[in-house]
């Protein structure tokens, strides 16, 4: 059964896949000189069900309505892999094709972040993953740690396997996924690769028009280990799943080791690429293990390969999740609440921060000539209850739309 409570600053849920589905999203707020995404997330699966850059023409992650993220999501959200040394079986922490009542599961939900935990007493691990989106930086992304725990009293070798089933290439919309998946395979590539962060988008227009303009922006996958080695991410999912099209269970992973999944050559065009990172670890009781992911959107991924030793730190994504947890911290001062009922002070705070996001937060900008007030942080209405809105979550306003989404010619309905 599961059960509520509100401790500190998240509301806490107890076994929160079997709670009554409900859907939700991240704030969007990456500061005055970040880029924003959409998330949205369902108490199902590993959480996030659908997230993506300025508006559903340009998702990371497949735009769902609610009823149909709780049903897909533990198949096509994020997925972990584990495969224990001595043990044939893989274990899939989270999932929900088949019932684990040994499986302890908990949801977090911050400000400016969500938190899952599972804790299996038989396996002898817990499993915590956190999201939040990065403020502050000229280029947008989605911050993914998980961490694997030995609770047990025994060392413990295993292979863990990380990702995204699927990952949308930039250039391609959500409507024409959905109705014209197949054929939009045709313009699908993955670049980079040989610098071990994948680039991921179209190779050129798709709309039926007389010309064809080239895609130079593009979605990114970077991973490093708590060590901050760069993990070279496995992005064809065939080489995982094999001809599991399910993507109930990786076959191939069962079958082989990270190393031999690492080595086979990939297929990374005309086909709906993945994003999985592999990492193999020994633990001893109490020893923990972590894989870092950003999955975002640049508008050149040199940007990104120059910067890839300082991204590649948990320092950095500490710093950052401190700044992002702030950043919502700062703008609901304006009506920080001290009353006997610590529960009321968050709800106020979280009214607050809900309500401004429909019109935007007053900010004076100074000119040089007289202050012009911008509502920043405001995103157009929309989330997986409400697919009938055209939602827009626009850059900040260092970051013009020609700057970041060159040649993105979609606009919502007025």
């Amino acid at each position: 059964m599961s059960n509520y409570r509100f401790e500190k600053d998240a509301f806490v849920i107890e076994q929160y896949d079997l709670a009554k589905p409900f859907s939700s999203f991240l704030p969007g707020i990456a500061g005055l000189k970040g880029i924003p995404m959409w998330t949205f997330y369902v108490n199902r699966g590993q959480g996030i069900s659908s997230f993506g850059i300025r508006d559903k023409n340009s998702p990371i992650m497949e735009f769902s309505p609610a009823n149909i993220s709780y049903k897909n999501v533990s198949a096509t959200g994020f997925r972990t892999f584990i495969k224990m040394a001595g043990t044939p079986a893989v274990y899939e922490p989270f999932q929900s094709f088949q019932p684990d009542t040994k499986a302890r599961r908990t949801m977090l939900i911050r400000q400016n972040e969500l938190v899952i935990e599972e804790e299996h007493a038989d396996k002898g691990l817990r499993t915590s993953v956190s999201y939040f989106q990065l403020p502050g930086e000229d280029f947008a992304a989605l911050v993914r740690q998980v961490s694997v725990t030995n609770i047990g009293a025994r060392t413990e070798s295993l292979e863990l396997l990380d990702g995204m089933p699927e990952i949308l290439p930039y250039g391609v919309e959500n409507s024409g996924y959905k109705e014209v998946g197949n054929l939009l395979r045709s313009w699908m590539e993955v670049k980079n690769l040989d610098r071990g962060i994948p680039f991921y988008k179209v190779r050129s227009s798709t709309h039926d028009e007389a010309e064809v303009t080239e895609v130079t922006n593009g979605h990114f996958y970077l991973s490093f280990d708590q060590h901050g080695n760069l993990i070279k991410p496995i992005v064809d999912f065939e080489l995982i799943f094999g001809g599991n099209t399910s993507l109930i269970h990786p076959d191939r992973f069962a079958a082989g080791s990270i190393e031999s999944l690492a080595q086979a050559t990939p297929y990374p065009v005309n086909k709906v690429p993945c994003g999985f990172s592999g990492l193999s670890a020994r633990l001893e009781p109490g020893e923990t293990a972590t894989v870092y992911t950003l999955v975002g959107h640049v508008n050149d991924i040199g940007k990104i390969n120059k910067r890839s030793k300082d991204l590649c730190s948990p320092a950095y994504i500490l710093d950052k999740r401190k700044e992002a947890s702030a950043l919502t911290r700062e703008l609901t001062d304006d009506v920080a609440t001290q009353t006997g009922l610590p529960v009321f002070d968050e709800y106020s705070r979280q009214s607050y921060l809900d309500n401004f996001l429909r019109g935007g937060y007053p900010f004076i900008f100074d000119n040089g000539k007289e202050g012009a007030v911008v509502h920043l942080y405001s995103r157009k209405h929309g989330d997986p209850e409400r697919d009938y809105n055209f939602f827009l979550a626009g850059p900040g306003i260092l970051f013009t739309r020609e700057r970041q989404f060159p040649g993105h010619e979609s606009e919502p309905p007025k």
